[in-house]
């Protein structure tokens, strides 16, 4: 459809609505009996129903434009009643019940002919929404963004191909200091390594040893 079901749904109940309408007056307009008109209203919903599912799916209309076509079916009930009723007598109604029967079929088409027509000379303007696209827009960017983010980090280097500064031996090395002079083998953190890429080797301390030594025996 134009559309996913779910906005598609309040249009089909319009158009089953429409053809139950229809189908009622028809009914009513071969028999003034119960039966007729209620088989005839049932008749004309599922028609209806059928006929739209068809239009929405095929893309002929989208499910925004049953506002316009209720508009041009609503003219043509009124229309069709108006036009029936100087041949209608006291005891003759048929005139007017063959209006409302006809005239709301004949306003939704011409409604319809009038949306086409209006969207080929104003392309843009009058269609349907379009469709979301799954996986696409910013959310699915971010996503591949923070993918090629993890490759990149698991590579050592950055997104932009462009090399870690880790990879630096010196840097390397005065990271190493730093971490490892944060009171584990008394150097001050922050101090730059003797050499390029050799940090002084870490010593534990006297705690710690004895922390452990008192671990193990006891």
């Amino acid at each position: 459809m134009a559309r996913d079901s779910h906005s598609s749904t309040p249009a089909l109940a319009g158009l089953a609505a429409w053809g139950g309408w229809m189908g009622a007056f028809a009914g009513a307009l071969v028999a003034r009996d119960p039966h007729e008109i209620t088989g005839g209203g049932l008749l004309g919903t599922n028609i209806g129903l059928l006929a739209g599912y068809g239009a929405l799916r095929s893309g002929l209309v989208a499910a925004g434009d049953f506002g316009w076509l209720s508009l041009g079916a609503a003219l043509g009930t009124a229309v069709g009643a108006g036009a029936g009723a100087p041949f209608a007598s006291p005891g003759e109604g048929r005139p007017v019940l063959a209006g409302l029967a006809i005239g709301p079929a004949v306003g939704m088409t011409a409604a319809g002919l009038l949306l086409a027509r209006f969207r080929r000379s104003h392309p843009g303007v009058a269609g349907p929404p379009p469709a979301p696209v799954s996986g696409g827009g910013r959310g699915g960017r971010r996503g591949d963004d923070a993918a090629t983010d993890i490759v990149g980090n698991e590579r050592g280097s950055t997104p932009s191909g462009r090399t870690s500064p880790l990879d630096d031996p010196a840097v390397a090395a005065t990271a190493s200091q730093v971490v490892v002079g944060d009171g584990v083998s008394g150097e001050p953190p922050g101090r730059a390594p003797d050499g390029v890429g050799q940090a002084p080797a870490a010593t534990a301390s006297p705690a710690i040893l004895a922390d452990l030594e008192t671990t193990v025996l006891g």
